[in-house]
């Protein structure tokens, strides 16, 4: 077969100059066969003997081992051994055949073989009438044979799957973030060719036409498990829209050592470009200088009620308020919710006074003002007025819980401390929980949901803390917290702090613990709880923000949050109880990135560190007081004309 025998040799010849980067399609070996059979016309393959000619054993050996390979052109389309020239029918036909069938389908993987040659070049037959020469496909793919090449295949299909992962959530933005920041992070020069390397990649890939093939094409000329190192995970962290500050914090606990501490500000010199070309273009530079609000800042149209003292100063007053009316008693059970308080009784209250308990400390919050009132909006609603809750975790138990590394942000936790006074220091008390799927104690620290995420065995010279939380909403059922003495002697008692959904319970024990010391039983149902207090709550009173804990003070204002003023409703709803000399003693942020204007979006991380640096000082006159958001469950309790109620949120 002169035809075949330049067919064969052509094939051989292709499959030589493909290189040494050479791939399987995923094109069935038996899909192979079908379309070289079905391509040749059944005049040129006639049955010899007992099949036909052209159904060889060794040929169809060479399909079934590279009938499939394929390699990557410079323009990211695929070319296959069975593109030849020269070659004659019915060879042409069934060239183009198998070339177009193998160069449509997708890469699966590299090729490695452990094999030296696929097919044989010929063979000889011994006939008595005069040997026969048979011609078959062959080609020599001892370049390819590969000690433990599945191995090497799967690290090769392993690392293209990193690299179109790392190639698909990275940005060139976020690649530029993580390049700017190289400059002031540890090790950043270490890492910045790495990453500048990657960008290269990024971008040849968006302008690829084939990008799963630039993908087998390139996963070993570039940084591919770029994801899976250090500086990877602050490009996650990054892309993700993690806050710039706790990204790099994130990054640092791994790379740095333990006691490095970074000087440089973390947002970036292309980031204070971009952000600021936006500010000077929309004229907010004058927007972001914000301060305490008072009292005459605000219009009356934006307060559900105030009382007279208030009045007087307030904007548009004469208008809109009249004279108050003596309330009424409610005919109902003094429990009302937030609604209808407002529509029911505030219309007719002259003074309306607000019990402030322990639990109220995270409810603590001030309005805050701009600076120039002409000044651009830069707020996502209708006014430049925004809010800030007391941020810092000031409870003592909660602070060293946190210190600790325990979590006190869950919708459930308890918490347990000791040790106060440093004198049982080789003491351990361990905080139990029987929950309704399991015990929860140093033994088995997770169950129905809850984790003891910090568990103190010798305090030493410090106070030690124990805690358990739930991340999110526990499992309907019963839950019985106690301490137990596990060793040593206890002289002083413990404390302990209990909080569901933002509501939070102190206790104290002040005995020795010789065993075991029940605090209190929850009943949980359909996310409602109902307590059952073992220990007696320790409501000590305490100074928050000027006020005095367990004490009834004047409510000055009451008001929705900014985002509900006017026409406004965006977002959750807020109301605040403003309290007089209510007066928060620490700087604050004047705004936060959820409070921000759509288009100021992309520049979150620039004004994340401006809010920081730009934080509102204090001032002795100022609107702060109680802050209840519409999405939390929680109670207040108040005296509207000397009639109690309990107003439900």
């Amino acid at each position: 077969m002169p035809k075949f025998k330049k067919f064969s040799h052509a094939v051989n010849k292709k499959f030589q100059s493909l290189g040494s980067k050479v791939f399987v399609v995923n094109v069935p070996k038996e899909t192979i066969w079908e379309v070289y059979q079905n391509s040749i016309p059944a005049a040129d393959n006639q049955v010899f003997r007992e099949r036909r000619a052209h159904e060889c054993n060794t040929c169809k050996s060479f399909m079934n081992r590279i009938g499939n390979i394929a390699a990557i052109n410079p323009d990211g389309s695929l070319d296959s051994i069975w593109n030849v020239t020269g070659v004659e029918e019915p060879y042409a036909t069934v060239a183009k055949n198998l070339h177009a069938l193998v160069t449509s389908a997708a890469i699966s993987g590299i090729f490695v073989t452990s094999e030296y040659l696929a097919g044989k070049e010929y063979n000889i037959e011994p006939n008595a009438a005069g040997d026969i020469t048979w011609n078959h496909f062959y080609a020599d793919i001892s370049a390819f044979n590969i000690a433990n090449g599945p191995t090497i295949a799967g690290d090769a299909s392993t690392t293209a799957s990193l690299f179109k992962r790392a190639l698909d959530e990275f940005s060139i933005s976020d690649l530029d973030t993580v390049i700017d920041l190289c400059d002031s992070i540890y090790r950043g020069s270490e890492f910045l060719p790495t990453v500048k390397k990657f960008k290269e990649a990024k971008i040849a890939y968006e302008a690829s036409n084939n990008k799963a093939n630039f993908i087998w094409a390139n996963y070993s000329n570039y940084p591919s498990r770029i994801r899976n190192s250090a500086i990877g995970t602050l490009i996650i962290d990054i892309a993700s829209g993690t806050d710039l500050e706790a990204a790099v914090s994130s990054y640092e606990k791994v790379v740095a050592p333990e006691n490095y501490k970074r000087t440089t500000a973390v947002v970036t010199e292309g980031m204070k470009k971009a952000a600021l070309a936006t500010i000077q273009e929309q004229g907010l530079e004058d927007s972001l200088p914000r301060r305490h609000a008072k009292l005459e800042d605000v219009s009356i149209n934006n307060v559900i009620w105030a009382n007279p003292s208030a009045q007087k100063v307030m904007k548009g007053v004469a208008d809109l308020l009249g004279t108050a009316v003596a309330s009424k008693v409610p005919t109902k059970s003094n429990e009302i919710s937030i609604d209808d308080f407002i529509a029911k009784v505030l219309p007719s209250a002259a003074v309306v006074e607000a019990l402030v308990e322990n639990r109220h400390q995270s409810n603590f919050v001030s309005l805050v003002a701009p600076v120039n009132h002409s000044a651009p909006n830069m707020l996502k609603w209708g006014n430049n007025f925004s809010w800030s809750y007391a941020g810092e975790v000031t409870d003592s138990i909660k602070e060293n819980v946190a210190k600790a590394g325990g979590s006190v942000t869950g919708v459930m936790r308890c918490s347990l401390q000791w040790n106060e006074a440093f004198n049982d220091q080789s003491n351990d008390l361990d905080l139990h929980c029987n929950a309704p799927n399991g015990h929860i104690y140093f033994g088995n620290k997770q169950s129905s949901g809850g984790v003891l995420d910090v568990d103190i065995q010798r305090p030493g010279s410090k106070v030690a803390v124990e805690n358990i939380t739930w991340a999110d909403k526990p499992t309907d059922g019963t839950y019985e917290f106690y301490v137990n003495n596990f060793s040593g002697t206890n002289k002083d008692g413990f404390k302990a702090q209990f909080e569901f959904n933002g509501e939070i319970f102190d206790y104290e024990y002040n005995s020795s613990v010789r065993t075991n010391v029940s605090i209190l039983k929850v009943t949980i149902k359909n996310g409602k709880a109902t307590f059952d207090h073992k220990l007696k709550e320790a409501n000590s009173q305490r100074q928050i923000w000027d006020i005095s804990t367990l004490t009834y003070k004047p409510v000055t204002t009451i008001m929705y949050s900014p985002n509900y003023w006017d026409d406004n409703k965006i977002g959750n709803k807020h109301v605040f109880f403003m309290l007089a000399d209510c007066k928060n003693p620490d700087d604050v942020r004047g705004f936060y990135n959820e409070f921000l204007k759509t288009d100021l979006i992309p520049h979150r991380k620039v004004f994340e560190t401006l809010s920081s640096l730009m934080k509102v000082p204090y001032e002795d006159s100022q609107l702060s007081g109680l802050g209840f958001s519409s999405t939390i469950r929680k109670d207040l309790h108040v005296k509207v004309d000397d009639k109690p109620y309990k107003i439900l949120f």
